[in-house]
């Protein structure tokens, strides 16, 4: 029985990261105002948010990456395995068509043909 393959987990579709907002710079791009700290405590949670769900995509595409490394070896193991036991099986036709004696009385279609049966019957019919 072969050991159960390793579950790849599945890497999930990073949303778009928009460009980098300064906390001096409001949503629009422009300048804030010096007194607008609200805005800029409000990009400043979303820079963080969207830099934890970018950590978390990395970290699913090294996990996702170590998983298909390890299938790679397996897979690379398994052929390996299979030439071997290609060679192995080559070798033993070899030494099987090898080790077949011929047969010195020919084959019984051959014994027949020339009428000559053997064993018990060949004997009861008075061939040999």
């Amino acid at each position: 029985a072969e050991p159960a393959a390793p579950a790849v987990p599945a890497v999930a579709a990073a949303a778009p990261v928009a460009a980098p907002i300064s906390p001096s710079s409001g949503a629009n791009g422009h300048h804030a105002p010096a007194g607008d700290k609200a805005a800029a405590s409000g990009d400043s949670s979303r820079m963080a948010a969207l830099e934890k769900e970018l950590a978390g995509a990395h970290a699913e595409l090294s996990a996702a990456r170590a998983a298909l490394d390890t299938e790679r070896q397996r897979a690379f193991g398994l052929e390996v395995q299979v030439a071997e036991l290609r060679e192995k099986l080559s070798t033993f036709e070899s030494e099987a068509a090898e080790h077949q004696l011929p047969d010195p009385a020919g084959s019984l279609d051959e014994r027949e043909e020339k009428g000559n049966v053997g064993g018990i019957w060949g004997y009861i019919s008075g061939q040999n």
